[in-house]
């Protein structure tokens, strides 16, 4: 069932999932350590967090998906991510950091329904479910790697874990990029 198409939309699907659970991990420990918040703050942010991204998943990626070349759309996302987690290692301003984190939170969550509609789009349809099934495989390998890396890199130094997202999702970019050509050169 694997062409090079899924591959490369796999690939995206686990570089992203890495990206945003090294994120997600590294957010929490740096708003303690170095903010001095408590978890009320991070519940609130994440709170926030989840008002902008349902704001986004209900407009923005609605429109993507029905309106615009998603592998292109995809690739604005995902570099959305990677500058939004540049940029949080440039600003030391507690809440021009926090809005940098919400965009990197607000394009992964909309990169994800549009990869998904991808995937759907890519897949035989005899084969659909294991394509999905392996869909979901390559997030949770994402996840796993993410979550089991930040925590050796953020030891070294508190900024590191977000420069390591910022070259993941610079490397996602790429990988969108090549899925964008590749697919315009099929066709």
């Amino acid at each position: 069932f694997m062409t090079p198409m899924l591959l490369l939309i796999f690939a995206m699907v686990a570089i992203a999932g890495v990206g945003q659970n090294s994120f997600e991990q590294c957010f929490n420990y740096y708003l303690r350590d170095q903010f001095q918040l408590t978890s009320g703050y991070n519940g609130v942010i994440k709170a926030a967090v989840g008002m902008v991204t349902f704001l986004f998943n209900t407009t923005l990626c609605v429109w993507i998906i029905k309106k615009t070349d998603r592998p292109l759309s995809l690739t604005v996302l995902v570099a959305v991510c990677a500058l939004s987690a540049v940029c949080t290692l440039l600003i030391p301003d507690l809440w021009l950091f926090i809005i940098c984190c919400v965009l990197v939170y607000a394009g992964y969550s909309v990169s994800i329904p549009v990869l998904q509609s991808m995937v759907a789009d890519q897949a035989d349809p005899a084969q659909k479910n294991l394509v999905m099934g392996f869909y979901n495989a390559a997030k949770s390998l994402g996840s796993v790697i993410g979550s089991l890396t930040v925590g050796f890199i953020y030891s070294l130094h508190a900024k590191l874990p977000f420069a390591c997202v910022a070259l993941i999702y610079g490397l996602c970019v790429l990988v969108a990029m090549g899925y964008w050509l590749f697919g315009k050169r099929r066709k």
